[in-house]
């Protein structure tokens, strides 16, 4: 067939391309936000003012820093499966296609 697309319905249509983009912009954004974590550790205030007012300062800089190192982690992982969902339908599709092959030439019309 000329269009292969018009052999799968709509609602099973999925756009590996798309997918791929979306996993790798998932990467890039969790790449900057590891970045920013280590902005909020290097940024460390030389003037807090008093003592517990620095020590406070400290470890909410180090809270922060910690979640957003996760939220980095997070986004790293869901781009890495994205981008391994699109390969997982490109196997499929090509499968598919040549098991499709095969029945045409054991059955043809």
């Amino acid at each position: 067939m000329a269009n292969d697309e018009a052999v799968v319905p709509d609602s099973f249509w999925v756009d590996q391309e798309e997918l791929r983009s979306a996993g790798n912009r998932l990467l890039e954004l969790g790449d900057r936000l590891g970045d920013e974590a280590s902005r909020v550790v290097a940024a460390r205030a030389p003037q807090w003012g008093p003592t517990a007012l620095a020590d406070a300062g400290g470890r909410f800089q180090d809270r922060f820093a910690h979640l957003v190192r996760g939220l980095s982690r997070e986004f790293d992982a869901a781009g890495h499966e994205l981008r391994l969902h699109a390969e997982g339908y490109d196997w499929t599709d090509a499968d598919i296609a040549m098991r499709m092959r095969t029945l045409a030439e054991r059955y043809p019309t």
